[in-house]
């Protein structure tokens, strides 16, 4: 075979191949008078075991984001309906369709979190890759102010199933 054309024929049998793209979450925190915290992790999508949901994260290192999107009483095939949700405490009991969301980030090695209760998390696909965004604000636990979170999250696989209930 001629030396000049096996490189050509190298990268051809290596470029047939799809390389798998891994799903990312990326966050910007921002802390009003304060600063912006961004960070970009490694995510993934789980339907939750009885049609109860979505719980799409991404975490790394002491960085992380989670979404749990519940649907109504009357969802699609999928167990959740494309669209928009509204964001709710994680103490809310009320039933009906809506998105909880926890957010942990760090900053000079202080650990920081909250969970959103303000505005509204997007479920945009539901079928694999999932992606999701999410635009709210809450209260952070360290520091008691308002913070304003803004999340993306792409090209999620479907992992494994997981119990999502409430207990």
């Amino acid at each position: 075979m001629n030396p000049r054309v096996l490189p050509l024929v190298l990268c051809v049998a290596g470029c047939e191949r799809p390389v798998p793209v891994p799903g990312v979450v990326r966050v910007t925190v921002v802390r009003l008078g304060k600063d912006t915290v961004r960070f970009t992790a490694p995510a993934q999508a789980r339907r939750c075991l009885g049609g109860t949901g979505w719980l799409v994260s991404g975490q790394q290192g002491g960085n992380g984001a989670l979404v749990w999107f519940r649907p109504a009483a009357a969802a699609d095939s999928t167990g959740v309906l494309k669209g928009t949700y509204a964001l709710r405490s994680r103490s809310d009991t009320t039933t009906g369709r809506a998105a909880f969301v926890a957010v942990r980030f760090t900053i000079t090695d202080a650990p920081h979190g909250l969970n959103l209760d303000a505005g509204s998390a997007q479920l945009v696909d539901t079928t694999a890759p999932i992606s999701a965004r999410i635009d709210g604000m809450g209260l952070e636990a360290l520091q008691a102010q308002q913070v304003n979170v803004v999340a993306s999250f792409d090209s999620l696989r479907v992992g494994d199933s997981t119990p999502c209930n409430r207990s």
